[in-house]
């Protein structure tokens, strides 16, 4: 009885900690005129980084096969560990398809969206919708 009390006390503590972290549920959708023509194993890179910036706070990958799909990115998500969602009260979510499989490369073929600027605070869970039906060389 005591290690199943202990077990389910770790497990609510780990629960709880990644609750209060800021945290973004986005839904992903690609745009109907442009199903026909993304390959399905390309890659779409979801990340959240301040308005006006790229560098990502946090990211997740997809593939086109996957969309519409709902990810969640949270603080642990991050690429750089001194750029983290943890240190912002401002972002922005984009989703990007990669023809070339890299997401610092930008052709005629790559789509993206974006979501306007939002605020995010401590503990709160934001969700918002990103539709991917832009070129990416036009942003």
């Amino acid at each position: 009885m005591r290690l199943i009390t202990f077990l389910f006390t770790v497990l609510f503590s780990l629960t709880t900690v990644a609750a209060d972290g800021k945290q973004i549920e986005v839904r992903v959708q690609l745009a109907e005129s442009l199903q026909a023509s993304m390959d399905p194993s390309w890659p779409v890179y979801v990340y959240a980084s301040h308005p006006g910036n790229k560098i990502p706070l946090t990211s997740a990958q997809l593939t086109v096969a996957d969309l519409p799909d709902t990810i969640l990115l949270t603080e642990d998500m991050y690429i750089l560990p001194n750029l983290t969602l943890a240190g912002t009260d401002r972002v922005r979510v984009t989703a990007k398809i990669s023809s070339s499989g890299d997401p610092h490369k930008t052709s005629e073929l790559d789509k993206v969206g974006k979501t306007e600027a939002f605020d995010l605070s401590e503990g709160q869970q934001v969700k918002t919708t990103v539709l991917i039906n832009q070129s990416a060389l036009e942003n």
